[in-house]
C-alpha cells in the first residue's frame, strides 16, 4: 500500500515505515495525481 502511494521503499523508506508502524503513528503521507485527488472528494 505505501508503495503504490507514492512511498520510497529503499532501505531507509522501509525503515521508516517501521518504526512508525512501531510507534503506532497513525497517520500516513500520500502523492496523488490530480485525477485521484478528484475521486476521493467525490460523495460515495
Amino acid at each position: 500500500m505505501a508503495k503504490r502511494g507514492g512511498f520510497t521503499l529503499n532501505i531507509a523508506g522501509r525503515q521508516e515505515l517501521q518504526e512508525a508502524i512501531r510507534k503506532g503513528i497513525d497517520g500516513i503521507w500520500l502523492e496523488l495525481t490530480l485525477e485521484q485527488y478528484a475521486k476521493l472528494q467525490e460523495p460515495s
